[in-house]
């Protein structure tokens, strides 16, 4: 996409609104009643698409062409500065990503960090139960330098309590491990202390970090508490659907800690983290800009992956069972993005790692897909009353059907999908729909129907079936059946179901695109408009607008192709858009705002950014912009306050300057404004002597 020659300059933003205003600036800044003011309007378009007030020489342009012409609004959409924008824009849609994320998935150990600084160690608190023999406890800050004659660590000191002294083959001393306390590390049960080791980790090729030799641990294979040989990779067969072998204290992380992954909160996970929340927001953005139908980006089969995010798909990122059609390229880990096809059962954002890891549900899929692709949350409603044997089947439980008559046909459409922190699709070999009546089509839920018995059902069958140790007594008749499909199976819905699970998410997407008739959108085309709509007025949309939602969304999916720009183009042009309301200086609506609340009036203060120019206690301007205490308006009226705010009049309606916003123009009700009033005559006064540099 080429960028236009449209950039920031703060400097000359931060000139611009210190500055009284120029000669051949509009003698108002808002204009009478059926005009438009192209600097106004430039000053809306730029907030809106790019997240920041126009520049001195974009409002310049703006003065000499005398309007904000089609050609202009066009560069500005497809600038690069635009589709940036638009990626904080579906970072919102899918709720954060980044910062919701859990703890990335790791077959083996999730690592954490033991000393600071140059001692900088990393092992397993869990782990650390098994191989020393108290959880939390790390290795000690010597080098490790003991091993057997098939490379596998051999314990430092093998009977250590507290205060016992740690001593490598070297020589090398420490007084105690560099992590937890050792207080269960007793005579009659002491624990077995390790060092470091240092390894080239497979998230930071060519540098070395510091690991606990029993959580470094690279054998193929090692000895199980049964005296069995077992693989230490969790993909291989033999691991597969099992808790795997987590608890074999043979096995450790694997060839450069493959099977292991740092903790969330450790800076070394920050950028992988950043790379699994990028997906998703490349896939919206390739559509985008490339300007094709956008509901690809939730039903195509590619996806992007770059250095980062192949080794950690190729090292265990893609779950206990390891995805082979995942599109994981062996890619060397600094390579850049680039485009690779995924197994079939894959649909654009909805089952990328971040989508499938930031919803670890089923029903967490399908009520986030609800609420932003359908705009259909669900109600909140008190819990039900407390029953002796309530229903196992929530859209027969009381307080619980109104939801569930909704969310469990729709859990189908993940089916095939991991859930509990795992990514990827579960090949049909791996998943069967009919376990009880063929179970040898899935040998890894041919137990799932008669486990649990004297001990545990493996980790698989308790995640996608009812086991006997995951259902009620009561509701034994279940026990066997696929989870997602359990409550209607073989009912008359039987087809629907199986198209639903087949046909995974991407079959969500075409189904609710379909429910559109010759006059009328789908929910999803009216949902997404909605939305943008609402992003860009700053505000919901009022009842005698959803005619016009009707008629965009129509618009959007019959003379646009899906094209998002082009229903961008479609709002930004449209008069109620650019409405500017009443003249300058009239009278308000609103003569006082006795009846508004100071809470609200907290809340649109601090998202509207009043701050930047007012202080950060509302007391006067920062940063060169110096904008009137807000903390003493005794002498104002309530009228004369809402003015200013909706229209940037002052007390006798002149205007103020272009950096006090019309907020009038981005969405604020009257409503809105007296809530602002509230909370700044709720503020206690700051003596605070700055001059306005807005009059």
């Amino acid at each position: 996409m080429k960028t236009t020659t449209i950039t920031i300059s703060l400097v000359l933003l931060a000139l611009l609104v210190s500055l009284p205003a120029r000669a051949d600036s509009p003698a108002t800044c808002a204009p009478t009643s059926g005009t438009e003011d192209p600097t106004r309007l430039l000053r809306q378009i730029t907030l809106d698409l790019y997240g920041r007030p126009p520049t001195e020489a974009e409002y310049e342009a703006v003065r000499t062409a005398g309007d904000v012409s089609d050609a202009l609004l066009d560069a500005m959409l497809e600038d690069d500065e635009h589709l940036a924008e638009l990626g904080r824009y579906h970072r919102a849609l899918l709720l954060d990503t980044t910062t919701q994320l859990p703890n990335l998935s790791a077959p083996r150990y999730t690592l954490v960090t033991a000393g600071s600084g140059a001692n900088r160690t990393l092992y397993s608190r869990i782990a650390a139960g098994t191989v020393r023999g108290e959880v939390g406890l790390s290795c000690a800050n010597v080098l490790h330098d003991r091993f057997d004659a098939t490379g596998a660590p051999i314990a430092l000191v093998e009977s250590w309590t507290v205060g016992s002294p740690i001593r490598n083959a070297a020589g090398d001393r420490a007084s105690a491990p560099l992590a937890g306390t050792g207080a269960s590390c007793t005579a009659a049960d002491p624990c077995r202390i390790d060092g470091y080791v240092e390894v080239e980790p497979y998230w930071a090729p060519g540098t070395t970090v510091r690991v606990c030799a029993f959580e470094a641990q690279d054998q193929p294979t090692a000895i199980d508490s049964r005296g069995d040989t077992r693989q230490c990779d969790p993909r291989a067969a033999e691991n597969s659907g099992t808790s795997g072998v987590a608890s074999v204290p043979g096995c450790g992380c694997g060839p450069g800690l493959a099977y292991c992954t740092p903790s969330s909160s450790d800076e070394l996970s920050r950028d992988l983290r950043a790379a699994i929340e990028e997906e998703p927001i490349r896939l919206f953005d390739d559509v985008v800009r490339n300007r094709r139908d956008y509901y690809e980006a939730l039903t195509t089969r590619d996806t992007f992956v770059d250095g980062r995010t192949s080794r950690y798909l190729r090292n265990g990122g893609g779950g206990v069972i390891y995805e082979a059609g995942s599109g994981a390229a062996a890619l060397p880990y600094d390579a850049g993005w680039r485009r690779v096809t995924r197994s079939a059962e894959h649909a654009g954002v909805l089952t990328t790692m971040a989508y499938l890891i930031r919803f670890t549900s089923q029903r967490g899929r399908v009520a986030h897909f609800r609420q932003s692709f359908l705009c259909l949350p669900f109600p909140e409603t008190p819990l039900p009353p407390t029953e002796a044997e309530p229903p196992v089947d929530l859209t027969q439980r009381g307080g619980c059907s109104g939801c569930h008559v909704a969310i469990e046909p729709a859990t189908q459409y993940w089916g095939r999908f991991r859930t509990n922190l795992d990514y990827g699709a579960i090949g049909t070999g791996d998943l069967s729909l009919d376990a009880l009546e063929d179970a040898s089509s899935n040998p890894l839920a041919a137990p799932c129907a008669t486990c649990g018995g004297s001990g545990k059902c493996p980790e698989y069958c308790d995640l996608y079936y009812f086991t006997a140790t995951n259902t009620p007594t009561y509701a034994r008749d279940l026990v066997g059946h696929l989870q997602v499909a359990a409550f209607d199976w073989g009912a008359a819905g039987t087809d629907d179901d199986r198209a639903r699970f087949e046909g995974g998410p991407r079959a969500y997407v075409e189904s609710s695109l379909a429910l559109g008739t010759v006059d009328a959108p789908s929910p999803i085309e009216s949902c997404l408009v909605r939305r943008r709509v609402e992003s860009l007025l700053h505000r919901s949309v009022f009842a005698d607008e959803y005619a016009w939602i009707e008629e965009l969304a129509l618009a959007f999916r019959d003379t646009q192709d899906h094209d998002f720009l082009a229903l961008e183009r479609a709002i930004l042009t449209d008069p109620r858009y650019r409405r500017i309301g009443s003249p300058s200086g009239g009278p308000m609506p609103i003569e006082d705002c006795a009846s508004g609340r100071a809470t609200a009036g907290a809340s649109e203060v601090m998202t509207r950014g009043c701050a930047g120019c007012h202080g950060d206690d509302l007391a006067g301007g920062t940063l060169g912009i110096s904008g009137r205490n807000l903390t003493q308006l005794g002498g104002w009226s309530d009228a004369e306050i809402t003015n200013a705010i909706l229209r940037g009049t002052d007390r006798g309606g002149r205007p103020l300057c272009d950096a006090m916003a019309r907020y009038e123009t981005l969405g604020m009700s009257p409503m809105a404004a007296c809530d602002v009033v509230a909370y700044l005559r709720s503020l206690p006064p700051i003596e605070r002597d700055i001059p306005d540099t807005c009059l």
